[in-house]
């Protein structure tokens, strides 16, 4: 067992478990049933930051609470605290396991907030486990008597100045733990994409609707989303296959959304049913005032992935995917623009009640129906590649504006939400990666150097949501059969309390921006593990992945689950379904290079599965290996760090760098200079 005791003068201190609590999850609770939705007098553009009922710290000075979590809970067993009037930071953390057990985190605080309490015990046994979205479910935690072991605990106490500081502080400490672990390797990202676009084109496509489905199943519940979870996402990764029947395929598809789904405020419907395009909830239990509603973040990974998908290839002047596009992107100004003067920022900890685009929009009218979130997170980065593409200084200005508001309102308070649209106001990964994004491209489409501080600063906060290290899975459950590494799968939110692999739903193209920009090595290496980790979760022909009832998924498809604990009664497992992540691989293999190699400081990476080095001291030459069994296309990028931080990455590029093809356990060298990069 291990005990600590924290001043908290004030009841002020940020309180941080990876994955697990942001700010002490103090926030508004509602009790809701899963899915959880806004009810009708908690909607509207000025709502307060809502969350479903998860484990969290009191909001109020006068009430006292406790929180348990068994390491699995947390997407890295540790905990962080800052005050802000003090400057005082402390930094916790401990194996996940000890003797075979597992260590159980109790962070307790009395009312009037003025301690912390921790404890770690191993073995442990909770009073209540969390179920979605209960916290008051009975708990058996088998808890022998008579054990308790001594938890190696590491403790570091130091200072910041603010929350960034802190968070730079605590993102090189991930950093540090993710370097001791090996990045997971199974098979090569062109033959995962290979197959994952098989069953893309075997299992997905809808003739009759001319669309690759979110979900193989017409009659389905949500047949085709908007963003999110596919939708026109996968048409942009299909668009780049070796096939000229895929490429056929996804070019219809997008003319098809561009043609067919626009509102009549301009934004677009979010689902395809039998009936036609519809909202997001029509046609599914809802409460009736959210039957208009759409997803913000809906309307921002379209405008965001058809905006790349234009400038990736340049259109006629006439091609009728531009006009839908643009007054998606002028709806979503307008939108800005009519609330931009209610955009209050605040004082306190918490967020804003009301936020650009909000939670939720009105398809019929625009405008925000609910608020309170930073849902539109990647809407900035999508109006600035609107500029790259258009030349519209409004938009960019919009932008700009809107993404200030984000940094000042969400990275600045240590927190971001509103991603995914089951979870509330809940604190989440997807909102913060996302907004990474918007970052990044501001970077480079305005070239100030205040945008990349702010990129760094958003990735610092979206990758502690990234697993650094491998749990240790039971023996008899499927992912410890099938050896299994959660190192970079990545925590969804405080509500879905399970990891997964990849971005939701995006390939982390921004993290290799960022470190061409910057040259700090700590976000290829984060991307690394996020690649790495997408494939071995695959299922194959030869490696299939089964469900709790032994039934084996169809190869291609990947499951969003890496359950590390017993949120939903399946740790180690996956249900019978094929997910987003499927995506995420596909544009993991479009948007990323498999190796990143660098001459001048000798940097070699290899973000696919493959192995590199150098062959002599002086790097004109490069040995590729194929560890794999399977065949591999990797594309190289070969550049100095010179040319890294003066030749901005396009939408595109990536697909014109130079391939490898490389039989199994074929080793090729290839010398510097055949090979050219981004600046020829």
């Amino acid at each position: 067992m291990y005990s600590l005791t924290l001043k908290n003068p004030g009841g002020r201190a940020y309180v941080l478990m990876p994955g697990a609590l942001l700010n002490g999850n103090r926030f508004e609770s509602i009790p809701a049933p899963y899915l959880p939705m806004y009810p009708a007098n908690r909607s509207g553009p000025d709502m307060p930051t809502l969350i479903s009922n998860v484990p969290r710290l009191a909001k109020r000075l006068d009430e006292a609470s406790r929180v348990q979590f068994f390491a699995g809970h947390m997407s890295w067993p540790a905990l962080m605290c800052w005050h802000p009037d003090t400057r005082e930071a402390l930094f916790v953390t401990a194996p996940s396991h000890v003797e075979g057990y597992e260590v159980l985190w109790e962070l307790s605080e009395p009312e009037g907030h003025e301690t912390l309490g921790l404890v770690l015990c191993a073995p442990g046994a909770r009073d209540s486990r969390y179920v979605p979205i209960r916290t008051d479910e009975p708990a058996q935690d088998p808890c022998p008597p008579g054990l308790d072991f001594e938890i190696p605990a590491t403790v570091i106490r130091f200072r910041a100045e603010d929350l960034p500081s802190f968070f730079e502080q605590v993102f090189s400490l991930w950093a540090e733990a993710l370097g001791q672990h090996a990045a997971p390797a199974s098979c090569p990202l062109s033959r995962a994409a290979d197959i994952i676009t098989g069953k893309y084109d075997e299992e997905n496509w809808f003739e009759d609707w001319g669309l690759y489905l979110t979900a193989p199943d017409p009659d389905g519940k949500y047949p085709y989303q908007t963003g999110w979870c596919g939708g026109g996402i996968a048409a942009y990764a299909l668009g780049a296959a070796p096939g000229s029947l895929t490429r056929q395929r996804a070019a219809e598809n997008l003319r098809r959304v561009c043609a067919e789904s626009a509102t009549p405020s301009g934004l677009l419907y979010g689902c395809r049913r039998r009936a036609g395009w519809v909202p997001d909830f029509e046609g599914v239990t809802a409460p009736p005032h959210a039957r208009r509603w759409t997803l913000t973040r809906r309307q921002g990974d379209a405008l965001y992935y058809l905006a790349k998908d234009l400038l990736r290839r340049p259109p006629e002047s006439d091609d009728p995917r531009l006009g839908t596009v643009r007054n998606l992107a002028s709806s979503l100004v307008k939108c800005f623009l009519s609330q931009a003067a209610d955009l209050r920022p605040t004082t306190s900890d918490l967020q804003p009640p009301t936020s650009p685009w909000g939670h939720y929009l009105d398809n019929d009218t625009g405008e925000i129906a609910a608020g309170g979130t930073a849902s539109g997170a990647v809407i900035p980065g999508a109006l600035a590649l609107m500029h790259l593409l258009d030349g519209d200084a409004e938009m960019l200005g919009v932008a700009e504006s809107a993404a200030e508001f984000y940094f000042q309102n969400f990275t600045l308070k240590g927190m971001c939400n509103g991603g995914p649209g089951d979870a509330l106001g809940c604190p989440d990964s997807e909102s913060a990666f996302a907004l990474m994004e918007s970052f990044v491209w501001l970077w480079q489409v305005t070239g100030k150097p205040d945008w990349l501080d702010k990129a760094r600063a958003a990735a610092q906060q979206a990758l502690l949501w990234v697993m650094p290290y491998g749990w240790l899975f039971p023996a008899d459950t499927e992912f410890g059969r099938l050896g299994i590494d959660s190192t970079g799968t990545v925590f969804a939110n405080v509500q879905n309390k399970h990891s997964a692999p990849g971005i939701c739903t995006h390939s982390g193209e921004g993290l290799l921006r960022l470190f061409r920009a910057s040259g700090d090595q700590r976000f290829l290496l984060a991307l690394r593990a996020l690649v790495r980790a997408l494939p071995q979760c695959l299922s194959r022909e030869d490696r299939p992945v089964h469900d709790p009832a032994g039934h084996p998924l169809p190869p291609g498809w990947i499951n969003e689950r890496v359950n590390t604990n017993d949120w939903d009664n399946n740790v180690g497992g996956v249900f019978c379904g094929s997910c987003w992540c499927e995506i995420s691989l596909l544009l993991s293999y479009l948007e990323l290079p498999g190796v990143v190699a660098q001459p001048d400081t000798g940097l070699v990476s290899c973000l696919d599965h493959v192995h590199a080095e150098w062959v002599d001291p002086d790097r004109h030459a490069l040995r590729i290996t194929n560890p794999t069994r399977y065949p591999a296309r990797v594309r190289l990028l070969l550049e100095t760090a010179g040319s890294a931080k003066s030749t901005p990455m396009n939408p595109g590029d990536v697909e014109t760098l130079p391939v490898v093809h490389l039989e199994p356990g074929e080793q090729i060298i290839l010398r510097v200079s055949e090979c050219t990069d981004f600046s020829g």
